[in-house]
């Protein structure tokens, strides 16, 4: 019981990191992309 309370609480923090991450990475290699463009 504990572990599925633990994993329902985690799960949707380890996706936003995800997705922060994941979008913080297209960010910057939009910004270097425009950089060489330049």
């Amino acid at each position: 019981m504990l572990w599925w309370v633990a994993r329902k609480t985690w799960l949707p923090q380890a996706a936003s990191i995800a997705v922060t991450s994941y979008s913080a990475l297209v960010i910057c290699d939009a910004m270097k992309r425009l950089q060489m463009s330049l």
